[in-house]
């Protein structure tokens, strides 16, 4: 019974997400040249909801062994959403980086005298993410920005490709406008890090309270104690255990939104 209950919130979470993804993220994918890659995912409330419903059928039908693996489940099922959230945030903050450095080289190439389509393929001569732009033509110079300003971290291309479409349409200087955004940018870049920097402490000491009872109940194992049986095995355990992970997992996500706060 509990593995056909996992086994149906499982299909229930991944047609949620099918549900809740962006209409165009096949589109977004294949124009990005990056393949089975992940695409952005709108979390809606069936996305939380179907899963959770088939996790209280769970734990209505469940012994005290059940609910505990359950709980452990959800828990770390938590950990991993939130390590996916910081590789996410690691992402974009790399990526800023990138188009810095991609804005000043087109810079300097339009400055050394290239045309301006030569310049873009000249300074997205790097990593598969620039693709759209090393194969687009000065018609398609725009769209291909754009296209790539959706990862996170290159919302500053969306600037870079309306300079483009102004200097094709007025004949203005291109190299200075890109220099500016490069700059901000750059700004951008080094407050981030700064921030990063200033946040991370407050994120390793949440982490390492939640992972503080893992050492007590490994140094218990190791005396002789028995405190997985007694987590597992009885009821009075799985209830502290449940609170436990529950009081943890609010720990961490507190400091998780005091820190977005200041990031945003």
């Amino acid at each position: 019974m509990l593995m056909f209950w996992c086994a149906a919130s499982g299909l229930a979470t991944a047609f949620a997400w099918w549900v809740g993804r962006p209409d165009d993220w096949l589109v977004l994918a294949s124009r990005m040249n990056r393949g089975v890659q992940k695409a952005l995912i709108r979390l809606t409330p069936a996305t939380w909801l179907i899963p959770l419903a088939g996790f209280g059928v769970v734990l209505i039908s469940s012994g005290t062994t059940q609910l505990a693996a359950v709980a452990v489940a959800l828990a770390t099922a938590f950990g991993f959403e939130v390590r996916r959230r910081a590789m996410r945030r690691r992402r974009a903050r790399e990526f800023r980086a990138e188009v810095g450095t991609f804005l000043r080289a087109w810079s300097g190439e339009l400055r050394s005298g290239l045309a301006p389509v030569d310049a873009a393929h000249a300074a997205a001569s790097g990593a598969p993410s620039w693709n759209p732009v090393r194969v687009a033509t000065a018609v398609d110079v725009p769209d291909a920005l754009g296209a790539i300003a959706m990862t996170p971290g290159g919302e500053s291309l969306d600037e870079a490709a309306a300079a483009w479409s102004i200097a094709e349409a007025t004949g203005a200087p291109l190299s200075a406008v890109l220099e500016r955004v490069a700059g901000a940018v750059q700004a951008t870049v080094e407050i981030d890090r700064e921030v990063a920097v200033e946040a991370a402490p407050a994120r390793a000491t949440a982490r390492l309270m939640a992972f503080l009872p893992l050492i007590g109940i490994v140094l218990g194992t190791s005396l002789g104690a028995g405190p997985i049986g007694v987590l597992f095995g009885t009821g009075f355990g799985v209830g502290c255990l449940i609170v436990g992970l529950a009081l943890a997992c609010a720990g961490v996500w507190w400091i998780e939104r005091l820190v977005a706060a200041v990031e945003a």
